[in-house]
């Protein structure tokens, strides 16, 4: 009897120890079929998607069912990157129906598949499946995104090897829509190039065309084709990228910078009148202008020519030469250095992890009040409370009042300590603000908080149109339990936080990019080997305090600039 008792012990210990050990389920376990919603979705930009970069991608949903009124959610696995999180629409498909809808996703790195659910009203997952995905590498592969009528005519820029000044990579095309073309910047983050040739530009959307502004001040090198379609190529960026009058027509041969090849004949090219930018030809198209400048961070190019028609579209022996030339020398060295070694920015992620954990937007308890009711409470207890009894002659009662003087101190510590309860979620925050040719970038970094275990939600203001995850390290691969969501809603973007432990922190990064009539500061000083002098505008919009202007190794304080 002893040694069946024993073994069953041994047993039941063993059972316990199992039970301790996680098992991960496999994600095919968590799909869910339903024969009532055909869904498909292409990820990335024609289906394209680049490690690092903001990735749109459009899911269609076919109704086969009754109405549907829920949520559509899109969910990165956890890498060793960053945890898993998830992004959310409110979505609604008609019986017999079929919609598409488009997210941004800000950040995919990692990751081989994402999981897309259709949740009902209810809560009900009434369909699960994975979607895998395939990028391309940075520092490999330079995406060129082509923007024209005929994107066939330019497939010879498919394949181009591009000799960098720090390296080589290999052009990959894609193919850009007015249906597909984003309408913020970060959605054509993954393109390093952007050629816009035989197209109305005036086709596309007030967003549209401020997205690929953006992009272009973010670093992005941008080409025109024009030739016999300049003015329509350019209208819609005459007021921000191109404000260059265009001319009359006429007739040049093209020879591109290897001699050994023959001389394209008959190319119509368009008369520019480009003040203060840079012929680049010599590099690119000898006797065919390509007027270069510097738009921020960003290029842009405007060709005399067009590229996607004869004879340049037909001319199989110098056209491929050509698309090498113009890949080669429209950027800039810090362009293509980013290009291989995809630079997110000047600020990396230990620096602003530290600023933004640094910052405290809750109530400090006030040291000097406390140390006020400290020194009161001393007096009241000792001396105070002895005098006092002495001069009513009962000294005897100090054991009484002693313990009611320690007592009607501790409530009061209590009420005064209640104002710096926390009793909601707050967000710690660092906002750095970009400006450039009219444009202002604002990016806030965050850790959202709640004081209590259980789940939440935040709304942001509805300025912010493009939100993702940032300083969140992962741990287990491939896990799609995640605790974050990011909802779209039709104004604003909805944070919603799964019951976790109390002050777990969630990291955000939230940006926002507008037009302004000025940007930054005008600066206007007269500067000499030994120091400077003049006079400095704010155009930020913002008051600012502990101002330095520095100009070499000087540095001048100016403190407070309205």
């Amino acid at each position: 009897m002893k040694m069946k008792k024993g073994l069953l012990s041994i047993l039941i210990v063993i059972a316990m120890l199992t039970c301790m050990i996680p098992v991960y389920a496999e994600e095919s376990d968590k799909d869910v079929e339903n024969p009532a919603y055909i869904v498909t979705s292409e990820v990335g930009l024609d289906g394209i998607v680049v490690d690092g970069k903001a990735t749109p991608i459009a899911v269609t949903i076919r109704n086969l069912d009754e109405d549907f009124e829920g949520t559509l959610r899109i969910i990165v696995p956890e890498s060793y990157s960053q945890d898993s999180i998830a992004y959310e629409k409110a979505v609604t498909v008609p019986y017999s129906g079929e919609k598409t809808f488009s997210l941004l996703l800000p950040d995919i790195s990692d990751a081989t598949f994402l999981r897309i659910e259709l949740e009902d009203g209810k809560g009900k997952i009434l369909y699960s499946a994975r979607e895998t995905i395939h990028s391309l590498t940075s520092g490999q592969d330079a995406v060129v995104g082509i923007l024209s009528s005929d994107y066939t005519g330019l497939n010879y820029f498919d394949g181009t090897t591009i000799q960098a000044p720090n390296g080589v990579v290999t052009a990959s095309i894609l193919q850009l829509t007015a249906d597909n073309l984003p309408d913020v910047s970060d959605g054509l983050d993954l393109c390093s190039f952007i050629i816009i040739d035989n197209y109305n530009t005036s086709q596309l959307s007030e967003e549209q065309i401020d997205a690929i502004v953006g992009w272009v001040n973010n670093g992005g090198i941008l080409i025109f084709g024009t030739g016999a379609k300049a003015s329509v190529v350019l209208e819609g960026f005459t007021d921000t990228l191109c404000p260059v009058p265009v001319g009359g027509l006429s007739k040049t041969s093209l020879i591109v910078p290897e001699d050994t090849m023959p001389e394209c004949s008959d190319v119509d090219i368009v008369q520019i009148q480009a003040d203060g930018w840079s012929d680049i030809s010599d590099s690119c198209s000898r006797f065919a202008p390509v007027w270069h400048t510097m738009y921020g961070m960003g290029s842009v190019n405007v060709l005399s020519y067009d590229l996607s028609m004869n004879p340049i579209a037909g001319w199989t022996t110098g056209r491929a030469v050509l698309a090498k030339s113009l890949l080669e020398h429209t950027g800039s060295d810090a362009q293509y250095y980013n290009m291989i070694y995809n630079n997110a920015g000047i600020f990396d992620s230990y620096t602003m992890e530290s600023s933004v954990n640094s910052v405290d937007a809750n109530k400090i308890p006030n040291a000097f009040l406390y140390a006020v009711l400290f020194f009161i409470y001393v007096i009241a207890i000792g001396p105070g409370a002895y005098l006092v009894l002495r001069a009513m002659d009962k000294r005897e009662k100090i054991w009484i009042v002693m313990p009611a003087v320690t007592l009607v101190f501790t409530g009061i510590i209590l009420l005064t300590s209640m104002a710096y309860k926390i009793r909601k979620p707050f967000i710690d925050e660092i906002s750095v603000i970009e400006y450039s040719n009219g444009s202002a970038t604002t990016k806030v970094y965050m850790n959202l908080q709640s004081p209590k275990g259980k789940a939440y939600s935040v709304s942001l203001s509805d300025v912010y149109k493009q939100v993702g995850p940032w300083n969140r390290d992962g741990g287990y691969s491939g896990g799609t339990d995640y605790t974050l969501a990011i909802v779209e809603e039709p104004e604003h973007y909805e944070l919603k936080v799964k019951r976790t432990a109390a002050f777990t922190q969630e990291g955000l990064l939230a940006k926002k990019q507008e037009r302004t009539d000025h940007s930054g500061f005008d600066l206007n000083l007269n500067c000499t080997l030994a120091s400077f002098e003049g006079q400095v505008t704010n155009y930020t919009g913002y008051d600012l305090k502990n101002v330095v202007i520095c100009y070499q190794d000087t540095y001048i304080y100016i403190g407070e600039l309205k």
